[in-house]
């Protein structure tokens, strides 16, 4: 890398881009790949981030690069309207919803 004047681009999602699929002490994870760009990319391509994608059908992870980096999302705030409790399901769909054993997304 260094004699070819390649910088390695870094990646974001995960440490491991290879697993053996087997479970307990057969388990191998690796990082075994990277993803190296020239100096004049890097330039080009300032924000640029690899993602590590989740395997679906292979031992490998697939790596996305994304050129823009990441977008931050804004945080939208919450809204709440008074004439809500006017309505008789206002009640019922929230405690249905706060009964949900559920997780959020990133």
């Amino acid at each position: 890398m260094d004699v070819s004047g390649m910088i390695e681009l870094p990646i974001k999602g995960g440490m491991y881009t290879w697993t053996n699929m087997r479970s307990n002490n057969d388990a191998i994870s690796k990082r075994l790949d990277k993803i190296l760009v020239s100096n004049d990319w890097s330039i080009a391509y300032p924000k640029a981030i690899g993602i590590l994608e989740a395997a679906v059908a292979s031992d490998y992870n697939l790596i996305v690069v994304l050129l823009e980096g990441l977008k931050k999302r804004r945080k939208k705030a919450f809204k709440f309207e008074t004439r809500w409790f006017l309505e008789d399901e206002c009640f019922t769909n929230e405690n249905e919803a706060w009964s949900e054993n559920s997780r959020g997304h990133y």
